[in-house]
Formats: structure tokens, C-alpha cells, sequence
């Protein structure tokens, strides 16, 4: 004999933190009918409350020609491990002694331009046809143009003149804001390419 046992399932929202953390120990207690504190099996999947830190999980950068004063197309990959939603802004910096024709001062449109023959199509055109290049900065930002989900690479290619000197190449950098991270947007600081 003995009573039949009965099963509960509890589901209730929460909202995970900015910063990263691991799966935190979960216990289960009752009251009414004392029931000591047990700990709890944590899914091994989709451990409760771990939570990763939003960042670029993608970012890379390549040029065309690494001549002085030569005509360069700089092509950026990025990836970011939350959603981005339709205006989420990225803004790359550093790039050292690089300008943009016919942008001497203040912020001015810089194309990006098409895909070339063989590339992967569905990985361009996520920022629109241009990004606004500062030439005080040296910043280049793009706007989605488009909502895309977690971790999906987006790759932009533009137009630079390298410096009249030779030089290493520089530490770019990158942020984004207006990344979801729940119903909230959010700004992801800068990181390194």
C-alpha cells in the first residue's frame, strides 16, 4: 500500500543578469508537510540560471591591398551571440590613418558594397547599403537593416584609402547596443578584432 506519489512540474520566468555566471546549486523544499531541502539535478543541456555574457561571437577583419595610399576594400565578419534586432547599431573602431573619399570632415555615408562572385549572399546586406564613416574617429557604424537570431554571421565590405605611410595593422574595435537580450535592448561594450 501507500499513496500513489503525485508529480509536479514548476515553471516560472525570470530574468538572467548582464553578467556571466555559472549554473548556481538549486534546492526544493515544501512547507505544510516538512520536506528537508534537497538539492536539485541540474539538466545537463540547459543548466537552470547559467547564463553567458552577450559578446561578439564572431569578429574578424581582412583588407584587399596592404599598399601605402592604394584604393582598399576592407571586409568585417561579425557575429553576436544575441538577436539583433531591426536599428541595432555596431560601431568598429580604429582604423588608423584610413579615409573614406570625399568625407574630409564630419560624418558622411561610406557604401558597402555588393557581395563578390561566390560569396555566400545570405551574409551580406544585414547593414543596409552604407554605414556612417567619421573621419575625426576613424569609426565606421552600420545600422541592421534587418532582425537576425543569435550567433548568425554578418559580413560588410567597404571602401578604403589606406594611409600615405606604411604602418601595422590596427586594433579595431567593435560595440553594438540594441541587442536583445530579452524584451530589453541592450549595448555590448567594445572588443577586439
Amino acid at each position: 500500500g501507500g499513496a500513489t506519489p503525485v508529480w509536479y512540474r514548476l515553471s516560472f520566468t525570470l530574468d538572467n543578469p548582464l553578467a556571466a555566471q555559472a549554473s548556481p546549486p538549486v534546492t526544493i523544499s515544501a512547507s505544510g508537510t516538512e520536506i528537508a531541502p534537497v538539492l536539485a539535478d541540474p539538466d545537463p543541456l540547459f543548466p537552470p540560471l547559467a547564463v553567458i555574457a552577450p559578446k561578439f561571437a564572431l569578429l574578424r577583419a581582412g583588407q584587399l591591398s596592404p599598399y601605402p595610399c592604394s584604393d582598399n576594400t576592407v571586409t568585417l565578419t561579425l557575429a553576436v551571440n544575441l538577436a539583433m534586432q531591426l536599428g541595432s547599431v555596431v560601431t568598429v573602431a580604429g582604423f588608423a590613418g584610413a579615409s573614406v573619399d570625399g568625407c574630409a570632415s564630419g560624418a558622411c555615408s561610406a557604401p558597402i558594397l555588393a557581395p563578390p562572385a561566390g560569396a555566400v549572399a545570405g551574409a551580406y546586406g544585414r547593414y543596409g547599403s552604407a554605414g556612417v564613416w567619421d573621419p575625426l574617429g576613424r569609426t565606421l557604424t552600420l545600422s541592421a537593416s534587418q532582425p537576425s537570431v543569435a550567433g548568425i554571421a554578418a559580413v560588410v565590405a567597404f571602401s578604403v584609402r589606406n594611409p600615405p605611410t606604411p604602418q601595422e595593422s590596427p586594433d579595431l574595435r567593435a560595440r553594438a547596443s540594441g541587442v536583445l537580450l530579452g524584451p530589453d535592448p541592450v549595448e555590448l561594450p567594445f572588443e577586439s578584432v
